[in-house]
């Protein structure tokens, strides 16, 4: 056989007759599918089995796991000792088989298990995408037969998934890999397979780690996207902010609002620099030029966009540095700036509810997707983000001083 396996899907093998459910779950390319169908034919190659695979899905299987599944004879050698008859798959030695099934309704589900009164292992492939009433289907068909497995395979969605509160909420982190009672779990991500992966798709992937963080973070490494409630704005609501609106010839204030990290290597936080506007009751966001930089780089962009925009004043976080941040824009700049300083007494996101209540009203407007600003408005407060919201602090510092300016006297930011 020509198969090399990830050490992490080797507990699967030992076919521990207490345990029931195998969930597998993780990130893309993280071999959850190449894994699972290894190990059915491994067990159809031992002994015979009865075996289901199934999917909720309505599209055809032949394009999908069929095809996946005789690559994997094929890599193993074991192509000529399969005979296929329509979806069934029958190993000629012994006359184990296993029967590809997709369903589309809950009732489909039932029906995918009739006429299987010896089946010993199901697999249900994209669980995130299955009802739950089907999956109860499946199990309730299932459940009680002797030495029964059941693969369950998946790619996290969002805490709102069933799968999440019932199998996942509990377990002692969002990678856990281990038994709790009758229950396998089994975590991989690409990270664990990157020797098998070609240099071309982790290009594209860690493309997407420094792009789109949000996405990178739950399809590729597989963390459940939590409820955006706990976090600083939902996602509708950024949508809303992201609508096209009239912009305004001209403003009632432009600032810049600087958010200091204390380092600049590749693991620091980000320097938060953001460009916000005011006219009327709305606030706009213009840029978003945020990232790691040295004192000197990140002033010399503080002195681009203040002439750019030609800001009223800038207004910096003195929490980190105190007066050698001033000293640093100073020193760059030179003194024709008017400059602000606010100093954070407040948790982060009790400092943020003003500036949320301000995107409810629809008051809010971003004139471009601002991809990791957005990613720290969805997460910040979540286990998906536990960084120094840089991004978001020197917005939450941009808002609150144009809306004390204001007279409003609304928001503070303290």
């Amino acid at each position: 056989m020509n198969i090399t396996l990830s050490k992490k899907y080797m507990p699967m093998f030992k076919d521990d007759e207490n345990i029931f459910f195998y969930f597998l779950y993780g990130g893309r390319c993280g071999s959850k599918t190449f894994s699972a169908m290894t190990y059915v034919i491994y067990r159809m190659t031992k002994a015979r089995e009865t075996c289901v695979y199934c999917q909720q899905t309505k599209a055809d299987l032949n394009t999908s796991a069929i095809n996946e599944w005789e690559n994997r004879l094929k890599d193993m050698g074991l192509w000529k000792s399969f005979q296929r008859s329509g979806n069934r798959y029958t190993y000629i030695p012994n006359g184990s088989t296993i029967v590809f099934k997709g369903f589309q309704t809950s009732s489909d589900a039932i029906e995918t298990m009739k006429g299987f009164s010896n089946l010993s292992i199901a697999y249900v492939d994209e669980a995130q995408s299955t009802d739950e009433e089907a999956f109860d289907n499946l199990i309730g068909s299932i459940r009680s037969k002797k030495d029964m497995k059941l693969i369950v395979s998946l790619n996290p969605s969002d805490v709102n998934c069933y799968l999440y509160k019932r199998y996942f909420k509990e377990l002692p982190s969002w990678d856990f890999s281990g038994i709790i009672d009758d229950k396998l779990y089994v975590y991989s991500s690409y990270e664990d397979v990157k020797e098998y992966i070609g240099a071309s798709k982790i290009k594209v992937i860690e493309d997407i780690k420094k792009n789109d963080p949000i996405k990178f973070s739950n399809q590729y490494l597989g963390k459940w996207l939590e409820n955006s409630e706990k976090a600083a704005l939902t996602k509708e609501l950024i949508e809303i902010a992201e609508e096209k609106v009239e912009i305004p010839n001209k403003y009632d204030k432009i600032i810049i609002a600087i958010d200091p990290a204390v380092s600049a290597n590749k693991n620091s936080d980000d320097t938060g620099i953001v460009v916000v506007g005011k006219y009327n009751k709305n606030y706009y966001l213009l840029e978003d030029k945020s990232g790691i930089y040295e004192p000197s780089q990140w002033a010399l962009i503080v002195k681009e966009l203040y002439l750019k925009y030609k800001c009223n004043y800038v207004v910096y976080e003195n929490n980190q540095g105190g007066l050698l941040v001033e000293q640093n824009i100073r020193n760059v700049c030179g003194h024709f700036m008017q400059i602000k300083s606010v100093r954070a007494t407040k948790g982060k996101l009790i400092r943020w509810e003003p500036c949320r209540a301000l995107y409810e009203q629809r008051l809010v407007h971003h004139l471009k997707h601002f991809e990791k600003l957005n990613y720290e408005l969805l997460t910040y407060g979540t286990s998906l983000n536990d960084r120094s919201p840089g991004h978001l602090d020197s917005l939450c510092w941009g808002l609150t001083s144009l809306a004390e300016s204001s007279n409003s006297g609304s928001l503070y930011a303290q």
